[in-house]
């Protein structure tokens, strides 16, 4: 990121500074008697008015407490407190939280999310302008390193943050998935084929034909999609075997850095490319969603807990107690969705992508 230079007024604004106190202290001279009688008389007649004033608000105030006392003792049992004097005040209740999410992005140091009115919160980084979520209504957010994408209620695409290679030149047209990566986006259009831009150094915009059904385009520079049959298809970066989809059929999938992990048809995970930390050593059991982030996984157990492995070098891969309905894994942090809408981060927090919003 550029720096940018500012552009500095100091002896100007000392130059102008002192010729403004020279002037007004000559003024100030001239007029100091005449201001000092017409002050005089002003400030008779404000006190006059001020004691009118203070026996009308005597008035007033003796009228309400007489109403206070003859008002039925039961409202203070609908939530107000009535006066009570010589008495520390009483607190109430504060309101249940009304404001819930029904989706989740965590992405390289910042996090978005959808509330239930379609509108997009963001947080952490902003040195881009990732978190400036756009206004509107959507139905689907995606967070990369340093940009984000969201689809609008109408099926199109709006973009944020850095575009260094294109990567938030969202196309036209109308679509039903997006997904972005560290440098690129990809989605799917509603006649199910891939569109992709930003970069494509290693060829992971170079988009496969044929009809799809989910799209990941999270990882660094590979992007993995499922086509109806349920196998996977991979393109772009394979410097770790991170493209070579496994044979088989799987419900999800999902691109990390330098490692995919795709869901079963039994719930069961399977993981492949990049395993430096562990992050392809993938859990037994069975799952319903799975996340990858820079060398770290999350999954959603069948009974909506989560498990989490790989690098754990911030904690990113300390799942949270609880139950969830979605989980998102960020470069070193991870979020999740509880099951009454709120939101739960954990792992880096340098910039604050892990201080997730309130349900409020």
């Amino acid at each position: 990121m550029n720096s940018r230079d500012g552009r500095h007024w100091k002896r100007f604004i000392v130059l102008a500074a002192v010729t403004m106190l020279i002037a007004a202290s000559c003024a100030a001279d001239d007029s100091a008697s005449d201001a000092a009688g017409a002050a005089s008389a002003a400030a008779d007649a404000a006190m006059a008015e001020a004691r009118g004033a203070a026996a009308d608000a005597a008035d007033a105030m003796a009228e309400a407490e007489a109403t206070a006392a003859a008002a039925p003792s039961a409202q203070a049992g609908a939530g107000t407190v009535g006066h009570r004097p010589n008495s520390s005040p009483i607190a109430t209740t504060a309101p249940t939280p009304t404001q819930r999410y029904i989706a989740i992005s965590a992405g390289g140091d910042h996090s978005c999310a959808l509330t239930t009115s379609g509108t997009i919160t963001c947080w952490g980084s902003n040195f881009f302008g990732q978190t400036d979520a756009p206004a509107g209504a959507y139905i689907a957010i995606s967070d990369g390193a340093s940009h984000s994408c969201a689809l609008t209620t109408s099926g199109t695409i709006t973009c944020w943050g850095i575009d260094l290679y294109g990567q938030t030149d969202a196309p036209a047209g109308a679509y039903i998935a997006i997904s972005t990566g560290g440098t690129h986006s990809c989605a799917l259009t509603t006649s199910g084929t891939i569109t992709c831009w930003g970069w494509n150094d290693r060829g992971q915009t170079d988009a496969p034909a044929g009809i799809y059904t989910a799209i990941s385009a999270a990882g660094y520079a590979h992007s993995c999609a499922l086509t109806t049959s349920g196998t996977i298809t991979c393109w772009g970066e394979n410097t770790y075997g991170q493209a070579d989809a496994p044979a088989g059929t799987y419900t999800a999938m999902s691109a990390g850095t330098s490692h995919s992990c795709a869901l079963t048809t039994s719930g069961t995970i399977t993981c492949w490319g990049n395993n430096t930390w562990g992050q392809a050593d993938a859990p037994a059991g069975t799952y319903t969603a799975i996340g990858d982030g820079n060398a770290h996984s999350c999954a959603l157990t069948t009974s909506g807990t989560i498990t989490c492995w790989g690098e754990n070098t911030y904690g990113q891969a300390d799942a949270p107690a609880g139950t969830y309905t979605a989980i998102s894994d960020g470069a070193f942090h991870s979020c999740a969705l509880t099951t009454s809408g709120t939101i739960t981060c954990w792992g880096n927090n340098d910039y604050g992508q892990a201080d997730a919003p309130a349900g409020a």
